[in-house]
């Protein structure tokens, strides 16, 4: 007999005529060892089934016999949907939802025999499962009179059992998981018994609403309903605040969710009313000019008119019948708006699909949803953008229109490092902007100017389109300034940023705080932008480079031409340059100027890769007595020098944005310069190589 998972691969190779191991994998979203085993099993299957065995041909990819098409749908029902074993995630979920729904002692045992693992690996699955609802204040317990319970904000723990179930209902079997589950505490049949009975009711609270809501959505909230009709037998309840209940009150939800729950065989306390009446307003619907005229949903309908606008602007489009695609978002927005205002959690299984197909897209609406987050007051969760994203797609499709992010190019003097690496600060920081082009100054100025909206660039040039100065090396300062200078050019508005002290003064007032240095740095990155993110594929990493043999200390050097020699030694000694690529570092800053400069008292000079590079590098030379790079101005004095050494765009920028990072730190750059040693810079580099 087949389990799940091998049934369906099987349906999914007879679902098309064409296809080879590697689409396999990449539809199912498993490892060639997976289809390989399973394909192994259908084999064995098809064989016990006097059936020709399905093969794989070089060039042609699955080949299945037609006799195997007639009659394998024959044969299929015999698959077994409780053998299939569900993945780490699907484990801890279900485990949370049997303990959620709980209405008697519960041990490992119990979760054994839902899950079909050993012992060993459901106590793994219960600590993970611990760390996980950690995040939202849920604690995992056990004691030997009850067995596990889950305790902490009861909201909270709803809103996780709600999101685990919509998960769960994601799998090809989900529903007999779920089924499973619920018959196992309430005897064998009862899930479908209790199911259809609650499907009606909801039906009837849909003719009640004068709405049709969205037909998975509603099967969701149906079977998490069963599970939460244990837990309100339990006697855990429910306390709203008075805010939410205010929303509420006399609303027709409320109304519905009244009736509804009169139907119980158990008094139900009027929060837990108001708290089915928040799922209610939660559920997709479909459209209904009576929407449109309800009192509360005035602020939503009017700020959909500046969201489309902040798209529009965004995108670089112009919707010819924006009538159409405002009814279109609020048909979305209204529900949506009452999930995130009520916390109440969404999954959308197609969101990586979503976010790989139309990135850009998907940018560009987060972006536009900013003001639904003021209006809120909590951010909104990649799940929801997904959706919406779908439906700007939708609108963008049907008006023939084309759209694009708003474009900018980056302008720096030399040298491939220094401008890849202000490229990947800007890509962190605004993320709405598509950096098309990373160039010098005497490229652009050969070229005409192309479809951009702004430039970027480390130096005053002459141009008509808008210029943001910046330096190579971005502080939270420069961070903040490139924030408010951006949104001014796209919606010609000041974005006014709380201050990091006085978010930092109203945390003290109600925590208490372990690591002040840390939080005060993770809120400021937030504010201003996160910092350069670690790039992931890109190898080396810092401390591969900058070693005991790439690094130097000396007192003092006569002038910048010599600390930059000085400075290059260790990577000539290691053939990772040659001579003439020391010359063009030096020749650059004569041309052009001290640009190699980029934070305080450091500089990293370059060249281009064919200015003589071997092969990627990097080395340090620290110096007690700044030296000089410009007469004129003595914020150009220097006591660490960097120099690069890449190979191509690509190889060197994980190691170039770990650099970064740690050069944003001015307490950091200045506790190197006062170290004496080569061992004592050496933790400093290993903390920023991650």
């Amino acid at each position: 007999m087949l389990n799940q998972r091998a049934a369906n691969l099987l349906n999914v190779i007879l679902s098309n005529r064409i296809i080879t191991i590697n689409q396999l994998i990449t539809k199912l979203n498993c490892t060639r060892r997976q289809v390989s085993y399973d394909l192994e099993k259908i084999n064995d299957w098809l064989d016990s089934n006097n059936l020709p065995t399905i093969e794989n041909v070089r060039e042609q990819g699955i080949v299945v016999n037609p006799e195997v098409r007639s009659k394998i749908y024959e044969l299929l029902p015999e698959v077994d949907m409780f053998s299939y074993l569900p993945s780490q995630d699907d484990r801890i979920r279900l485990i949370f939802i049997k303990i959620f729904a709980k209405n008697d002692y519960l041990s490992v045992n119990h979760f054994t025999n839902l899950i079909k693992m050993s012992r060993n690996t459901v106590l793994s699955d219960i600590q993970l499962l611990k760390e996980e609802i950690d995040t939202n204040d849920i604690e995992l317990t056990y004691n030997r009179q009850d067995g596990y319970n889950l305790s902490g904000n009861e909201v909270n723990i709803r809103s996780v059992a709600f999101k685990y179930v919509s998960h769960i209902l994601q799998l090809p079997n989900g529903v007999q998981l779920l089924e499973q589950v619920y018959d196992d505490q309430s005897g064998a049949g009862e899930f479908q018994s209790i199911y259809k009975t609650t499907y009606s009711m909801m039906i009837e609270a849909e003719r009640d609403l004068d709405v049709s809501f969205v037909d998975n959505q509603l099967l969701e909230l149906t079977i998490f309903f069963l599970f939460l009709t244990f837990r309100m037998q339990n006697g855990n309840g429910c306390l709203l605040s008075s805010e939410i209940i205010n929303a509420l009150r006399n609303s027709d939800a409320y109304l519905a969710s009244q009736k509804l729950m009169k139907n119980l065989s158990f008094p139900v306390p009027n929060d837990e009313i108001y708290y089915l009446s928040m799922h209610l307003l939660g559920l997709n619907t479909s459209y209904h000019e009576r929407m449109f005229t309800n009192d509360d949903s005035s602020d939503l309908y009017s700020i959909i008119d500046q969201i489309i606008s902040d798209f529009e602007k965004l995108a670089c489009v112009t919707f010819t019948n924006s009538d159409d695609a405002k009814i279109a978002l609020f048909l979305h927005l209204k529900p949506a708006y009452y999930r995130m205002k009520f916390n109440i959690p969404i999954t959308n299984p197609h969101l990586e699909k979503i976010k790989q197909e139309y990135f850009d897209l998907f940018v560009l609406v987060k972006k536009s949803l900013n003001r639904l987050e003021e209006l809120l007051m909590v951010p909104i969760t990649e799940d929801e953008i997904g959706y919406i994203t779908v439906h700007f797609g939708a609108f963008i499709k049907n008006q023939g229109l084309k759209y694009r992010r708003k474009r900018c190019i980056i302008i720096c003097p030399n040298g491939v490092s220094t401008s890849y690496m202000l490229k990947k600060q800007m890509e962190n920081l605004i993320p709405e902007v598509e950096v098309v082009k990373v160039t010098s100054p005497r490229e652009y100025q050969n070229t005409s100017e192309m479809e951009i909206d702004f430039i970027i660039s480390t130096i005053t040039i002459k141009t008509d389109k808008p210029l943001i100065i910046v330096s190579p090396i971005l502080t939270a300062l420069d961070k903040s300034k490139i924030i408010q200078e951006v949104n001014i050019l796209l919606y010609q508005k000041h974005l006014q940023l709380p201050k990091v002290n006085e978010l930092m003064k109203a945390i003290k007032q109600f925590t208490t705080i372990h690591n002040e240095k840390a939080l005060y740095q993770a809120v400021n990155d937030i504010l201003t932008g996160s910092t350069v993110k670690d790039l992931g594929r890109i190898k080396p990493m810092l401390n591969d480079l900058l070693t005991s043999e790439t690094i130097q200390l000396t007192e003092a050097v006569n002038d910048w031409h010599e600390a930059i020699r000085v400075a290059a030694k260790p990577l000539l000694n290691n053939k990772s340059i040659e001579e003439k690529y020391v010359d063009a570092m030096i020749e650059n800053v004569e041309n052009i100027g001290p640009y190699i400069v980029l934070a305080p008292k450091v500089a990293i000079p370059h060249a281009r890769p064919e200015d003589g590079v071997n092969k990627i590098g990097m080395s340090l030379l620290k110096i007690n007595n700044p030296v000089p790079f410009s007469k004129e101005d003595k914020e150009k004095d220097v006591n660490l020098i960097f120099v690069i050494a890449a190979i191509d765009n690509e190889m060197h920028l994980k190691a170039l944005s770990q650099l970064s990072e740690l050069l944003e730190d001015e307490s950091i750059v200045n506790q190197i310069i006062g170290v004496n040693s080569k061992e004592e810079i050496i933790p400093f580099i290993e903390e920023f190589s991650h």
